[in-house]
């Protein structure tokens, strides 16, 4: 097992607009849908309107749902589709309710779909983000001590240059001249 600290990379962060986030999913007739966070919604939802006319509904899966008004309203059926956010791919199973369901909106991410998939909600700058498992957050525009496997012949206590490159996405590293020590140099 690996003693190199995890980097904390967001995949995405997204802006929010009246708690709603923009997501593609090619399976919609506007491929670019409004979807409602919500935290307390123990289903996806999609409108039915929003569907393009192929998409397969299971009747299978059938809930009746009460909290948003007082009246019971029932799911038409279930469906698997495929959210994309800033490039990430989630295939997810969302509820079909009726187009008038009363809510802004194409439809609510719900609670499945945030805890599957470690959703962030920044309430406060208004962001949807993700992380990477198994890291630490780096800070933007910090500095950090990482050690990084180098594949030389040099024995240890050479010095060794590393050129400045990308790490990893929105992670850099400048030119770094250090000392090589168990085949790995720390890096700034």
């Amino acid at each position: 097992k690996s003693n190199r600290p995890k980097l904390n990379i967001l995949s995405f962060k997204v802006k929010l607009k009246n708690n709603h986030a923009i997501c593609e999913i090619p399976q919609c007739t506007n491929h670019k849908i409004n979807l409602l966070l919500g935290t307390v919604s123990e289903l996806n939802l999609i409108k039915l309107n929003t569907l393009r006319d192929d998409v397969q509904v299971s009747d299978k899966k059938l809930y009746n749902m009460q909290g948003i008004n007082d009246i019971l309203v029932s799911t038409l059926g279930s469906t698997v589709l495929t959210v994309s956010i800033y490039n990430e791919i989630y295939e997810t199973e969302f509820q079909l309710v009726n187009s008038t369901f009363p809510i802004i909106g194409d439809g609510i991410l719900g609670n499945p779909f945030l805890k599957a998939n470690r959703i962030i909600i920044d309430v406060g700058n208004k962001e949807l983000s993700i992380r990477n498992e198994n890291s630490n957050v780096i800070t933007a525009r910090s500095e950090l001590i990482i050690p990084v496997h180098i594949n030389t012949n040099e024995p240890s206590g050479q010095n060794v240059l590393i050129h400045a490159q990308e790490l990893n996405k929105n992670i850099l590293c400048r030119n770094i001249l250090n000392t090589l020590k168990n085949q790995q140099v720390l890096i700034v």
